[in-house]
């Protein structure tokens, strides 16, 4: 057993010792509960029929188990006290001499913690709940405690140590729905699971009043500690649904995989815990995951080893159900370490899983040190990777393909959306296959803040970039207790505040509604990048998703659900109202709903299509809750119900808007494109509809012809048609919106479009588009470049000349030019005169708005009369005389 366990226990020794004199000669005595029957355990009892009681205790726990029935309790002193003078205590350590010390196939609780204080003259016998949990130790001879069968025990105020046994060191659970209340694992080895084998188990785990912290410097959790296996250090699990809530899984080993957990397969939660310092030989420091459903959120992963994947290495599902899919949300993945080069902070192999709202940061490997991909394609949304050491933040590879069988590679396909990159060698680093896509990697990124990088992006592979965005982060530190308390969270003046794009709900759960803390998204006027979302506005609301598309036969209900996110700092009513253009919709959602901050509530609408309807008809609902607290800050949504059959017409819309950042009162030009791809190829008269938010945004609109709208709630109707002929065949539409001179932060239009009846749409998904507009006092750089000469002349000046864009963006702008300049320092022109000879690599970085961009330029630098010039002489070919 650990030293220190042992040091903790003696030191309170003497104030458990006056506790039970105390309560001897007060005559405090500890009740069972109501309705059990009770066998109590101390060290100076017997095991004879009829043990169990308060003057007469069993000696063995086993004892005492095999003596109860279901649903009775068995009381475990940790202290024997023999009152005298001297009082003698004795501190109980439960042994066994089979193959457990203690086994276990009823619904009892066992309870250790008791003061048992006593004496034969006079006679006295008292129990006293304690605080310390009662040993029980394996002596590395045997397994701790099993449970075998359908039961459902709890262990309380236990400690299980050195435990040994091919499965479950010390604890060993199957078929069993199982509670550990301040319950310590310490110190067990076995093949699978050190500490603990959990097979299709229900489990839960409560630190109840425990306090470890002066001990192990942690508090609040159950301790998973110190133990060892060849997989799963700490634990084992292998099917079930167990719910792994407050444990603190430190400094295990596994001579394989999973030094912290081993989740094989089921659908195990980890929540809410810390898993730190643990070593795996091969994979997985912290967690090892096989073909595992696992839900890991709220988890802080850090400081564990391994050879690949140091943090987390998640082998598999290679599925699409969505009911089978890991999902890794609102974690802290940090300084983790992978010796053998490979994933850092994650490692996911053939594995198709869910990342939200995640910190990956500060980790190190050769390659992936944040996130390293091996023919895995998981959904990536809000994440902040950054600060990881080694060749690249996020690494992409395949599963090569073989001649014999023929299989082709497998490739990682990952979708990046919304995620803050910064700080890294490389960002992201793309391998090939050699093919063409489909069959190459590709990483594509949507929303993405990039800062601070040696390179972006790198790699022969295929990476897909939109909208990115380039600026600081704006973290509020990036340390550690007690400093640094929310790590790589973002301040008000970040450049991720509002700038991401809309996320599609693809996930199942409601991860994509909060951040890492939990708060409401988006907030304000748009998704923030990265893990946190700032919530600074008063009154804010949302209605997601955005777009809902669904088909539906004549006759038949279909019904729309949004989720209303009051995202505000104070509560607020909206009022909601539906406009449908078919008239088939109702609102089934009462109004108004009154909102506390930070909560949400469903809407729903019903579309009833009616029996004479056919094929290719449709109705288009455009939903709108509106403030009561700010009557012109409301949210939308749009609904599409679509009956299939009929003519056959691929509708593409596509929006964009010029300038994508302007200042209050400048007007923006929108361009919508619809697209008929076919097959029909008949004239085709198409609806479009448009919604902008928020509304107070806007000054006035010119709409283009055969266009309605309304421009106090943001909304127009067009019709128009496709001409017939050769598909595909498109028509363009042009609106012009100016501001008001008072609105800053995020414009968004989002529009759909809609076949006439009788014609169906194979793919509704690209029948909406959406165009995003930053309305800003303050223009930002995108870019800057410097422009100077490439050679120069040591002694004499050169000039270096700052190129911005855009050049109108807003002052004041600072300039900062390193090394010092001889003239010029702060402008945009510097004057540098060297005296030395080589490469001189001139460095600047130029600020407004809060936002940095730089650039680098290298001049050689020669003696004088050293530059030396080609001369060029014509070539003459003379033919020969033969």
């Amino acid at each position: 057993m650990d030293k220190r366990v042992i040091s903790f226990i003696l030191t309170l020794l003497l104030l458990a010792l006056a506790g039970a004199l105390v309560l001897a000669l007060a005559g405090d005595q500890v009740q069972a509960q109501a309705g059990s029957g009770v066998l109590r355990v101390a060290p100076s009892g017997s095991d004879v029929t009829g043990c169990g009681g308060e003057a007469n205790p069993c000696q063995t726990i086993q004892y005492a188990v095999d003596q109860a029935a279901d649903g009775d309790e068995v009381w475990i002193a940790t202290f024997d006290v023999l009152l005298g003078i001297p009082p003698v205590t004795t501190t109980a350590r439960y042994v066994g001499s089979g193959a457990s010390v203690v086994a276990l196939d009823k619904s009892l609780t066992l309870r250790g913690g008791y003061i048992y204080a006593h004496s034969t003259v006079p006679p006295l016998n008292f129990w006293r709940a304690g605080v310390l949990p009662a040993l029980l130790d394996g002596e590395r001879a045997r397994r701790v405690v099993s449970i075998q069968g359908p039961v459902t025990p709890t262990l309380e105020l236990l400690a299980l140590v050195n435990g040994q046994a091919n499965r479950g060191g010390d604890l060993y659970a199957e078929d069993a729905t199982l509670s550990l209340v301040a319950t310590p694992v310490l110190s067990g080895s076995a093949d699978y699971g050190g500490g603990l084998y959990l097979k299709d188990c229900r489990v839960s785990f409560d630190p109840g009043d425990l306090d470890w912290q002066s001990l192990f410097g942690v508090s609040g959790l159950v301790l998973i500690r110190g133990n060892s296996a060849q997989y799963g250090g700490g634990l084992y699990i292998e099917g079930g649904r167990p719910a792994l809530t407050g444990l603190g899984v430190l400094s295990n080993t596994a001579s394989a995989d999973g030094g912290g957990l081993y989740l094989q397969e089921g659908h195990p939660t980890l929540a809410g815990g810390l898993i730190r310092g643990n070593r795996a030989a091969n994979r997985g420091g912290g967690l090892f995951l096989a073909d595992s459903a696992a839900r890991i959120a709220a988890t802080a992963v850090y400081s564990n080893t391994a050879a690949e994947g140091a943090g987390l290495y998640l082998d598999g599902p290679l599925t699409l159900n969505p009911l089978d899919l890991p999902l890794i949300a609102n974690n802290y993945v940090r300084y983790n370490r992978a010796t053998g080069g490979l994933g850092g902070g994650l490692y996911l192999r053939e594995a198709i899983a869910g990342l939200v709202n995640n910190v990956i940061a500060d980790n190190q490997a050769a390659e992936g040190a944040g996130l390293y991909l091996w023919a895995s394609s998981p959904q990536v949304f809000h994440n902040t990777i950054a600060q990881n050491a080694g060749g690249s933040g996020l690494y992409l590879t395949h599963a090569p393909g073989s001649v014999w069988p023929p299989l082709p590679p497998v490739p990682s396909w990952p979708s990046i959306t919304n995620t803050i990159v910064a700080s890294q060698t490389v960002g992201v680093y793309v391998d090939s296959t050699g093919l063409p896509y489909p069959l190459e990697n590709r990483a594509s990124l949507d929303g993405t803040l990039w800062w601070a990088n040696g390179s972006d992006a790198a790699g022969p592979g295929q990476v897909v970039r939109n909208h990115d965005v380039n600026g600081n982060p704006r973290f509020t530190c990036t340390g550690t207790l007690p400093g640094c308390l929310n790590p790589y969270h973002i301040l008000t003046d970040s450049a991720a505040v509002d700038a991401g794009v809309i996320v599609a709900l693809s996930l199942p759960g409601t991860d994509q509604f909060v951040d890492i803390d939990g708060q409401l998204r988006p907030s304000g006027e748009g998704y923030d990048i990265g893990a946190d979302e700032i919530v600074s506005e008063t009154y804010s609301v949302w209605l997601l998703p955005p777009l809902s598309v669904q088909p539906a036969q004549p006759g038949e209900t279909v019904t729309h659900t949004h989720r209303l996110l009051n995202t505000g700092l104070q509560t607020d009513t909206y009022d909601l109202r539906i406009h449908s253009d078919s008239g088939w919709a109702t609102l089934l959602t009462a109004g108004p709903i009154t909102l506390s901050a930070q909560s949400s509530a469903t809407v729903q609408v019903r579309v009833d299509v009616p029996a004479s309807a056919s094929a290719g008809m449709s109705d288009t609902t455009v939903i709108t809750a509106t403030s009561r607290a700010e009557v012109d800050r409301r949210a939308l949504a749009l609904d599409i119900t679509r009956i299939p059959g009929g003519d056959t017409a691929d509708l593409i819309l596509g929006e964009r808007a010029e300038p994508a950042v302007l200042t209050p009162g400048g007007a923006v030009r929108y361009s919508l494109v619809v697209t008929n791809a076919g097959p029909l190829t008949q004239s085709l008269p198409v609806t479009l509809t448009s919604a902008t938010a928020p509304t107070r945004a806007i000054g006035a609109w010119s709409l283009p012809a055969g266009c309605t709208g309304d421009v106090n709630r943001g909304l127009f109707t067009c019709t128009l048609t496709l001409p017939g002929g050769a598909v595909p065949v498109s028509r363009s539409l042009g609106l012009v919106l100016t501001t008001t001179g008072t609105y800053s932060g995020l414009l968004v239009s989002g529009a759909g479009v809609a076949p006439p009846p009788g014609v169906t749409d194979p793919n509704p998904l690209n029948n909406a588009a959406q165009a995003t507009v930053l309305v800003t006092d303050c223009l930002p750089l995108r870019a800057v470049g410097i422009s100077g000469p490439s050679e120069g002349v040591s002694g004499t000046s050169s000039v270096l000349t700052a190129v911005l864009t855009p050049a109108q963006a807003t002052a004041p702008v600072t300039y900062t030019w390193s090394p010092v300049p001889a003239q010029g320092q702060n402008t945009s022109q510097a004057t540098y005169t060297w005296t030395v000879t080589g490469t001189q690599v001139i460095t600047l970085v130029v600020e407004n708005c809060g936002g940095l961009v730089s650039d680098t330029h290298a001049i050689t630098i020669a003696e004088s009369g050293e530059i030396k010039r080609n001369i060029y002489l014509p070539l003459v070919l003379k033919e020969s005389g033969g």
